[in-house]
This record gives structure tokens, C-alpha cells and sequence, in this order.
């Protein structure tokens, strides 16, 4: 729960914001870190076509895959913007960010194929039920 405070702060006159969050890859901070992956052929039109960060630099291979490089703020971000890539993304640096995302995805494996992830709950009206999956 939110809570207003009564706390006072004064913005020094050179902060700038958008000199601050350039790093960024969305609004989390952290130490600079170079990231290579590489993007499968068949959604490498969607990461050509649009400027995801501004220190990008996106080669395009023979075989129509494509290797994007960011040096980002911290992996925390990125880490979700490729997971949501599914197997058309590989982390090929840095190695600590590659596995990251090897065991979240051996987690979700897991998670997916326990039976004891999933639960089944009666809902209070007569002979209905209803599947809750955690």
C-alpha cells in the first residue's frame, strides 16, 4: 500500500533525466553491462525495424538471423524483453545474463510439468468447477 510522506527533496540544477535514464533499457538502473543476442531469421524483421535502444547496433547474418548489441543498465530489464522471445532469442553475452534466462526457463519447465503446480477448487455454485493454476 502506497503511502504519502511529508519528505521534501530538491532536484540539483544539473541533474538531467534524459541523461540519466539513457542507459536504461526501460526505467531500471544498474551497472553498464554489453549484451550480444542473437535473433532467429524468422523474427528478425521485428528487430530490425525498430530502435530499442539507443547504443544498439543489429548485424544481419547470411542466414537471415540477426545478432543485436546493447550496453544496457543492469540485465534485470533485458533479461524480460528476451525471455519474451522465447527459443527465437540466445544470449551469447554476457554468460552470467545466458544463464539467467537457462535457469528462469529450466524453472518454468519445471512449473509446467509438476502436477503438484497444479490445483483444482470447487466454486461455490453447485456442480461447477474451476481450475486454478500457480
Amino acid at each position: 500500500m502506497l503511502h504519502q510522506i511529508k519528505d521534501t527533496f530538491t532536484v540539483p540544477e544539473d541533474f538531467d533525466l534524459e541523461e540519466f535514464m539513457r542507459p536504461s533499457f526501460g526505467v531500471f538502473q544498474g551497472k553498464p553491462v554489453k549484451i550480444r543476442v542473437s535473433f532467429a531469421r524468422d523474427i528478425a524483421g521485428y528487430i530490425t525495424e525498430q530502435v530499442w535502444h539507443e547504443s544498439q547496433k543489429v548485424q544481419e547474418l547470411d542466414d537471415g538471423s540477426v545478432i543485436f548489441e546493447a550496453e544496457v543498465a543492469g540485465t534485470d530489464e533485458i533479461k524480460f524483453w528476451i525471455m519474451n522471445w522465447g527459443s527465437k532469442a540466445l544470449v551469447l553475452e554476457p554468460a552470467s545474463l545466458r544463464e539467467e534466462i537457462r535457469s528462469e526457463a529450466q524453472a518454468m519447465l519445471q512449473s509446467y510439468t509438476s502436477a503438484t503446480d497444479v490445483r483444482t477448487t470447487s466454486v461455490r455454485e453447485p456442480g461447477e468447477t474451476s481450475h486454478i493454476y500457480r
